[in-house]
């Protein structure tokens, strides 16, 4: 995802392996199917806002926007 009006630069994000280079999960996949990608994130949203609330409560929320994808890891990892 390139969008130089917004200042966005993501790059893809799939390891040749199929291993996350920092958790070495294997639940990683192409988003090429839309009706999958839509219950998924139907139940990442429920999930999420719960999750959300609870971090906020105890004042642990923070905000980031990754606006260059996997190259803002380490600034992320800085901020938490």
């Amino acid at each position: 995802m390139i969008s130089e009006e917004h200042g966005v630069r993501i790059e893809a994000h799939i390891p040749e392996d199929g291993h996350c280079f920092d958790c070495g999960s294997t639940n990683l996949a192409p988003g090429s199917d839309p009706s999958r990608f839509e219950r998924e994130l139907e139940i990442y949203s429920s999930l999420k806002d719960d999750l959300l609330a609870f971090y906020n409560e105890f004042g642990l929320l923070v905000d980031f926007e990754p606006r260059r994808g996997y190259e803002d890891y380490d600034k992320l990892k800085r901020q938490i």
